[in-house]
């Protein structure tokens, strides 16, 4: 039961205990069943392809690993270029409108200017009624 738990990879590299177990069973199971695990026997021969798909596993797992960090990245990147461009059209937006503010100031200025000199016109004609009035 042990051995069910092992890497395959170490099994087919030293099988010698799993060939100890055969022989020691050999002759005390049913026919049928030894014709089944008699192949077992000859599990080191499986070595180098049981090593070349656990290399595919493991490049597999590599791969697909590499390209979700992949993935991430791209949507970190797109992400980040969405933040500054909305960063971008903000400084842009808040430009136009301080020029717009400006503008606005300036006639407000003007305007004030203008109420400014309205009202030194009606104290000019005030002072110039007798102050009998």
């Amino acid at each position: 039961m042990e051995l069910l738990n092992q890497d395959i990879g170490q099994l087919v590299q030293d099988a010698e205990s799993i060939c100890l177990i055969l022989k020691s069973l050999n002759g005390s199971l049913p026919e049928s069943l030894e014709e089944v695990l008699n192949p077992t026997e000859y599990i080191e021969s499986h070595q180098i392809p049981v090593l070349m798909a656990q290399k595919r596993l493991t490049d597999r797992l590599h791969q697909e690993q590499t390209i979700k960090q992949r993935d991430d990245l791209k949507k970190l990147m797109e992400a980040t270029r969405k933040m500054i461009d909305s960063l971008t059209q903000s400084k842009a937006e808040m430009e136009q409108s301080k020029r717009n503010l400006e503008a606005r100031r300036e006639l407000i200025a003007k305007e004030l200017e203008q109420v400014d000199q309205e009202i030194a016109d009606v104290n000019n004609k005030l002072s110039q009624f007798p102050p009998a009035f």
